[in-house]
């Protein structure tokens, strides 16, 4: 019976889902209030998990000029910001080259651990299932 925006859960879907006429930047600050009244410590966080996701620096730019794994990596920051203790990711990296893939695998496998957030992850890739 909750809102989306308070319910335990963030999901990351195999389409990003992104606001098209919204920046990277207002579209993870989404993840932290739906209106986008964010605070100083809202940005600080929305700059951290774009750190964090490689994005830095492409805060102001719209989802259509970024590639589809920059735009899949801006879901990823979304999540990281909201700080919920239910993951759930569909086949969130299928759009991802190996070598990012294997970095955003990492990020989940840290964010399980530093929060011990229960993360259910769908993907058709053996190797990252076993990850």
């Amino acid at each position: 019976g909750e809102p989306p925006a308070v319910r335990p859960v963030s999901m990351v879907f195999q389409e990003n889902n992104l606001f098209a006429h919204l920046s990277v930047e207002q579209n993870v600050g989404l993840g932290r209030s739906p209106s986008l009244r964010l605070t100083d410590t809202d940005h600080a966080d929305i700059a951290g998990a774009l750190a964090r996701t490689g994005l830095a620096g492409k805060e102001k730019r719209l989802p259509r000029e970024l590639s589809g794994g920059e735009r899949q990596r801006v879901a990823l920051a979304r999540v990281l910001v909201r700080d919920r203790p239910v993951l759930l990711l569909d086949e969130p990296f299928a759009s991802l080259g190996p070598a990012l893939r294997d970095d955003m695998l990492d990020l989940v496998a840290g964010l399980h651990a530093e929060r011990g957030m229960t993360v259910l992850f769908v993907t058709h890739q053996p190797q990252d299932a076993r990850r």
